[in-house]
């Protein structure tokens, strides 16, 4: 609904290189795209100061940690409601999950990471209902 509220108060900025026009709802997909593009460099910085921060303070790096996480799943809940106010069509959000679940397909053995698998699963759990009722979304 924020969204929507934002989106009617400012429809478009000018663009700085007087091309294309951009929209509200341009810029919060793009923000919500980066974050997401951004997962695995962010994890896996987590993962390197968890490592060298063992001796300092362990208590620090898994805060730390735990703020990247609250960040990714708060990311893939605003992903969701945005496909909830149809600003987002069922196959971005099937790319996503295939994505989080499956990686980038290189490696056939590949596992993915519990992080991965949380986030997944919190856009599902926003997203299923809406998903399973629509014929792209069962696909």
């Amino acid at each position: 609904d924020l969204i929507f509220s934002l989106r009617s108060a400012f429809p478009e900025f000018p663009s700085e290189d007087g091309g294309k026009n951009i929209t509200f709802k341009s810029s919060i997909l793009n923000v919500c795209q980066n974050e997401f593009e951004a997962l695995p460099r962010l994890f896996e910085n987590a993962d390197e100061n968890r490592e060298k921060a063992a001796g300092d303070g362990a208590e620090e790096g898994e805060c730390a940690r735990k703020q990247k996480k609250d960040r990714m799943l708060a990311n893939m809940k605003l992903i969701g409601h945005i496909f909830l106010r149809q600003l987002l069509p069922a196959k971005i959000i099937s790319s996503v999950i295939q994505q989080l679940v499956l990686g980038s397909g290189d490696d056939e053995n590949h596992a993915p990471e519990d992080h991965s698998i949380e986030c997944a699963c919190e856009l599902l759990m926003s997203t299923g209902h809406t998903l399973e009722s629509m014929a792209a979304g069962r696909q």
